[in-house]
């Protein structure tokens, strides 16, 4: 087991790129050696566990235009920040704030907290891109009588501005909410559960058009007590629903069209939930936790507990709460149980030969709250996981080389509402863009992921 440590970034909500080289202070403009006159300076936070500062050489004080007159061929990693060079810090590691072809990370480009109604705003479970809208569902502020609402929310992807919004109670008390969605053509299919007493599972769907607009949703009630990952098979939808009902957890298959017919199967074990649903080719996967442990599964179409698993930790509590499929390459996160409580979880598995590639824990210092919640991958093999750690919790935005598993760069997220505690629940990729979703916790009580006293938020990054 290979342990990574992330060392805090504190407050960046940066847009744009900047130039650093430690020698000689962060830089918005040109590459000589300091920021000139009526530059402004900017703050990169450290990234990892070294700071760009640790980079420079024992004085601080080398200078650009000694190195080029010494004879220096430009070269990144070689701490003169050269032209073309985003950030050159001596090295060609990753980890640090300078990524090993001398760019900086991601940085923040805009944020969408949406207004608060009586001290609640709700929170987002899942983002998705659609052409030139974001699309980001969970629980919407109360309705009518105080109840939890379903809510659907769109937003420009240029600019983060809110194109409509779809709320929708559903039963009759708290806890109502979407989990997790995905965009099929212009329908979002999506599943959750409703507000009814004993957190009622339900499917849904609802029409969008390129202008972000929905139509009225259509929504079924399933088993169980809540619905989570969500799949395409076949022209059908497949949701994995976590304690399907008393017996366990189960698999619940649904006919699209022409009707939206749904049914399952109880697959019984205790202590167990399906937190995610997939598909490889074929072959249907389920990941979630099985008796405690955390497990990653071929599912047995039809077969009550036909689970053909692959990937398990039988000697330690844990799940796994998200995956992502490419090229017979399963990535999936979740948390693990250690000696001090919980650490983030993050596995690489090949299909192929059905052996683990790499693993990573972080332990974040928080006992019950230190974990990965959803994944993806980005254009070039890396992937980008996001979550939670620390005590108190705040979002976390950790990007690994998809080969190795070494870390590449970490963004922790902060408030502009000046929450102390928040949680990042989703993460898609479009391009070289990251949009991530999740929420601020007004009220932060360890363990607790029910709170209704959310703040929800989705984030926006770009290319440094």
């Amino acid at each position: 087991m290979r342990t990574a440590a992330l060392g805090a970034l504190g407050s960046v909500l940066l847009a744009g790129c900047v130039r650093t080289n430690p020698a000689y202070g962060d830089q918005t403009s040109g590459s000589g050696p300091g920021a000139t006159e009526g530059d402004t300076a900017s703050s990169v936070g450290s990234v990892g566990t070294a700071s760009t500062a640790d980079s420079a050489d024992a004085s601080g004080t080398a200078s650009t235009d000694a190195s080029t007159s010494s004879g220096h061929a430009p070269g990144c990693g070689d701490g003169v920040l050269d032209p073309g060079e985003q950030c050159d810090d001596g090295n060609v590691q990753d980890g640090d704030g300078c990524l090993h072809d001398c760019t900086v990370p991601p940085q923040v480009d805009w944020v969408y907290e949406p207004p608060i109604v009586d001290g609640v705003s709700g929170r987002f479970n899942d983002v998705a891109v659609f052409g030139e809208v974001v699309i980001a569902a969970g629980r919407g502020a109360p309705g009518a009588g105080g109840l939890d609402q379903l809510r659907m929310t769109s937003l420009t992807r240029i600019d983060g501005a809110v194109l409509h919004e779809r709320h929708r109670v559903e039963g009759s008390g708290a806890g109502a909410e979407i989990r997790r969605m995905l965009l099929r053509g212009g329908t979002v299919f999506f599943a959750g559960r409703s507000g009814e007493d004993g957190q009622y599972a339900l499917v849904g769907r609802v029409g969008v058009d390129a202008d972000g607009i929905f139509a009225e949703p259509s929504i079924v009630d399933i088993s169980g007590s809540r619905a989570q990952g969500i799949a395409v098979v076949g022209d059908d939808i497949v949701v994995g629903s976590g304690l399907f009902d008393a017996s366990g957890y189960g698999v619940v298959h649904c006919v699209v069209d022409p009707s939206f017919d749904c049914d399952g199967n109880v697959l019984p074990q205790a202590v167990s939930q399906i937190d995610d649903v997939g598909v490889s080719g074929d072959s249907l996967l389920a990941s979630g936790l099985l008796d405690g442990h955390p497990f990653l599964a071929l599912v047995d179409d039809g077969v009550p507990g036909g689970l053909d698993v692959l990937l398990t930790d039988e000697k330690r509590v844990g799940r796994l709460q998200s995956f992502t499929v490419r090229a017979q390459q399963v990535f999936a996160v979740g948390s693990i149980g250690t000696a001090a409580g919980e650490s983030a979880w993050a596995v690489a598995f090949s299909l192929a030969d059905e052996a683990k590639r790499w693993e990573v824990e972080i332990d974040g210092g928080s006992a019950q709250d230190d974990e990965f919640e959803d994944v993806a991958v980005m254009p070039d093999g890396d992937i980008v996981v996001v979550g939670m750690l620390g005590d108190p919790p705040l979002p976390v935005v950790v990007a690994f080389d998809g080969v190795t598993g070494e870390l590449r760069w970490e963004e922790t997220l902060t408030s502009t509402g000046g929450y102390a505690s928040g949680h990042a629940r989703a993460v898609a990729v479009e391009g070289e863009e990251i949009f991530v979703a999740g929420e601020w916790r007004q009220d932060y009580v360890p363990g607790d992921g029910t709170s209704t006293s959310g703040v929800g938020f989705v984030v926006r990054f770009v290319a440094g």
